[in-house]
């Protein structure tokens, strides 16, 4: 969990938490969720799928994604 606060926070310029949402974030906005993904498949060759892309929107989200792909 801390790899995905650190990249997550470095891809969004902002502290992330576990409570943190794209309704939580200003700066979570559609360019920075693309690149967050982007960022997601380089350090944990996760592969997003579009029905997976749409729904990450929380780091709550994403670590149960990366629980069962990785």
């Amino acid at each position: 969990m801390n790899k995905l606060i650190e990249v997550m926070t470095r891809v969004l310029g902002v502290d992330v938490d576990i409570d943190s949402s794209m309704e939580t974030i200003d700066e979570w906005d559609s360019f920075n969720h693309v690149m967050l993904m982007i960022e997601l498949k380089s350090e944990f060759n996760l592969d997003v799928s579009q029905e997976d892309f749409s729904r990450l929107t929380s780091v709550k989200d994403i670590m149960n994604i990366l629980s069962d792909k990785v």
